[in-house]
């Protein structure tokens, strides 16, 4: 009698933590670096037909802890040999898509000709990074000259209305990352944004009523491209920018203020036609 009762509280424990652990299992979806087909015109795939592409893991699931991946890995070669462009399109209903992270992928081909290239863009319902923490990994490499750039066209929303949420974007690709969709907080000014990795990003649409703080360590982040009218957080942005080692750079053509601190020992860079004002208590080391 004294050994039953410990051996079956112990089962239930163990099969009370199973039910737990397989309640929250993590999966990762990958497009499959077999939808890549040359069309000279661009080919548009729905993310949940399966006679339009393949994952890998099968139709993604929403949920803040999976992981969606487009194309495989970086290390093989994709096949297309003509300069085209493929939309990947996420048809949710018109609710936005729960995910943990998005992991931008691929290398560029080995057979096609010199200069080619392949243009990624991923549109349709809203990619919300309703944990704590999300990322946006950027890892795609060019292959000699020939490229692959992602356009990401979904807005992007950070955390709950209850609570708040950061966004990583790292990686250390070497091609061109643009994210042309709504980065918003849907918390007010419970939202960052954290830009890692050596990579370049170019962020063209942010909420103009986004608040919170920017903090650079590495690599470039773009705010604007060839003189648009993306601005960080509107005419006037309050929020702190932490220069940590990495560069930011405004080329817009709006009037925008920057009140916040900027630290670090980063850069700042101005291009476009609109008029940049620094009114904040600047520490920043780098060069302007």
């Amino acid at each position: 009698m004294k050994l039953t009762l410990p051996l079956r509280s112990f089962l239930l424990a163990c099969g009370s933590m199973l039910a737990a652990s397989s309640a929250f299992a993590q999966t990762t979806y990958t497009w499959a670096n077999s939808n890549v087909t040359d069309n000279a015109t661009g080919t548009t795939l729905n993310w949940f037909d399966p006679t339009q592409g393949a994952w890998n893991g099968g139709t993604p699931v929403s949920d803040n802890l999976n992981t969606i991946q487009f194309f495989e890995d970086t290390t093989t070669p994709l096949t297309y040999s003509d300069t085209y462009g493929q939309n990947s399109v996420i048809d949710n209903g018109g609710s936005a898509f729960q995910l943990g992270t998005l992991t931008l992928s691929g290398l560029g081909s080995a057979t096609a000709a010199a200069n080619r290239t392949l243009t990624m863009t991923i549109s349709g319902d809203a990619l919300n990074f309703s944990a704590a923490t999300g990322t946006i990994n950027l890892d795609a490499l060019n292959n000699g000259n020939r490229r692959i750039v992602y356009d990401l066209n979904s807005d992007i929303q950070l955390g709950t209305a209850s609570s708040a949420g950061a966004l990583t974007i790292t990686g250390n690709g070497n091609h061109i990352f643009k994210i042309s969709g709504e980065i918003s907080e849907l918390q007010a000014g419970g939202g960052s944004l954290i830009k890692s990795g050596t990579s370049t990003v170019i962020l063209d649409a942010i909420s103009d009523s986004f608040t919170g703080n920017v903090v650079v360590s590495g690599g470039l982040l773009q705010i604007g491209d060839n003189n648009t009218s993306a601005r960080l957080g509107g005419a006037t942005y309050a929020g702190d920018i932490a220069l940590d080692g990495g560069n930011i750079r405004f080329t817009n053509n709006q009037t925008q203020e920057l009140s916040g601190i900027i630290s670090g020992t980063g850069s700042l860079d101005k291009g476009g036609s609109g008029i940049l004002t620094l009114s904040g208590a600047n520490t920043y080391t780098g060069q302007t």
